[in-house]
């Protein structure tokens, strides 16, 4: 609830948040860490999407965190204005990302795909609902319940990511630059992104390659 009405203060929705009266009264869910998917279990989450009848932007969103490994809400929060066609690429800017640094994610051929089948309406989001022209807060979480894989949560898919490739041989340095894990700052952080851009666009497209796979067999 605090997370809702800190949204809806940041986009002038709301003029305060009520819930913050309230923190350290609550306490927290145990944190949970995030496990790495295996080929079995993404398979059987494709099926039941490719079944489902949830929200096609719903499914596409999450077809989209599995393919760049970024977090759930930088999806959710993803705008076409950050988004270049010409370049294929997206650039995340600092305030949406946990560390507040600018994060360039390559665009691969099934991600392009994705936007452009998004293209619809005027919502300044990719991934919005007909009924709901605002980002789709709690969405990703709540759909892997409708699916009834409850034990798959969005976080779940970086984990995945970053441990597929790893075994397909590519460095953990250059996975974590790809996760926004990279412990550069400043001028170092924006030089090892446009660096290994080509690097880390090809192996994107090398996951979203073994993904498809994935969804195909």
């Amino acid at each position: 609830i605090n997370s809702v009405f800190s949204y809806a203060v940041q986009s002038l929705k709301a003029t305060h948040n009520p819930a913050s009266a309230f923190r350290g009264y609550v306490k927290p869910n145990p944190t949970s860490h995030a496990n790495a998917l295996k080929q079995a279990d993404l398979k059987e989450l494709f099926i039941r999407l490719r079944q489902s009848g949830i929200h096609q932007s719903l499914k596409n969103l999450i077809r989209f965190l599995i393919y760049t490994g970024v977090r759930g809400h930088e999806g959710r929060l993803m705008e076409w204005s950050e988004i270049d066609f010409q370049t294929g690429v997206w650039n995340i800017p600092a305030e949406k990302l946990k560390k507040r640094r600018p994060h360039i994610v390559p665009l691969t051929r099934q991600c392009l795909d994705i936007l452009n089948a998004q293209k619809s309406g005027s919502n300044q989001y990719v991934f919005w609902l007909d009924h709901h022209p605002c980002p789709l807060i709690g969405s990703v979480n709540n759909a892997l319940n409708v699916l009834k894989l409850p034990h798959i949560t969005a976080h779940d898919f970086r984990a995945t990511m970053a441990t597929g490739l790893t075994e397909m041989g590519y460095g953990m340095d250059l996975v974590k630059i790809q996760l926004a894990h990279s412990k550069a700052s400043g001028t170092d952080a924006a030089y090892f992104h446009a660096v290994h851009l080509d690097e880390r666009r090809a192996m994107l497209q090398a996951w979203a390659d073994y993904i498809d796979s994935l969804m195909e067999g």
